[in-house]
């Protein structure tokens, strides 16, 4: 009795662990045949940045629910205001991402852009459409390593919203769509040929 006890328990723990290691990936990666290295830019939710870095290619991470790592949601992207000012604030989007083909050694890419104070989602909307000359006035494009062992970079760019749809889901709380197409001068480095494609999800959209 003991015994059938014991193998029962070893049964149900074995479940557990692989129940808690099972993942959902919500990104989707598909090759740009012209640009190897790169994904296809797309405006269909595949949850994915990638670019030419100094012409290697770099790419942010998988949207990843689930696992022993992530047990909740880890997203690739963010978007989010920071006040600056009695007037102006500052709309920051977030990419963090990794060269090559093993997620390790993470960085990331943001967008930082003064905006008026008190934007919100509407404002936010407006960008649709839009191609911006990012020129170190109105804003600037860095780049900072998740661990020690590269300087912070700071410098202009372009960034261009094919699709920016970001919709009230209740008290702040908002959820949408964005895609589009970047590039970044750092004087020592250079973002080139960079497209993303994002379904924003409320915890993701902080304005």
């Amino acid at each position: 009795m003991i015994h059938h006890h014991f193998n029962k328990a070893c049964y149900l723990l074995a479940a557990v662990f692989l129940l808690a290691g099972c993942s959902r990936n919500d990104t989707r990666y598909f090759s740009d045949a012209e640009q190897p290295g790169l994904a296809i830019f797309s405006s269909t939710g595949n949850n994915l940045f990638s670019c030419f870095i100094d012409g290697k290619p770099w790419r942010s991470v998988s949207r990843t629910t689930g696992g022993f790592e992530f047990p909740v949601t880890r997203y690739e992207v963010d978007i989010f205001k920071q006040s600056t000012g009695a007037t102006t604030d500052t709309l920051l989007i977030s990419w963090q991402g990794y060269f090559g083909t093993k997620d390790t050694l993470r960085n990331t890419i943001t967008l930082h852009l003064a905006v008026a104070a008190g934007f919100g989602y509407k404002e936010l909307n407006a960008l649709q459409g839009q191609r911006l000359l990012v020129d170190g006035t109105n804003g600037y494009f860095s780049s900072r390593p998740e661990f020690f062992g590269g300087p912070d970079l700071k410098g202009p760019g372009h960034i261009y919203f094919h699709a920016l749809k970001i919709d009230s889901t209740g008290p702040g709380s908002y959820a949408g769509t964005m895609n589009g197409l970047l590039d970044a001068d750092f004087a020592s480095s250079k973002i080139t040929n960079g497209r993303f494609d994002h379904v924003m999800e409320p915890p993701q959209v902080n304005l």
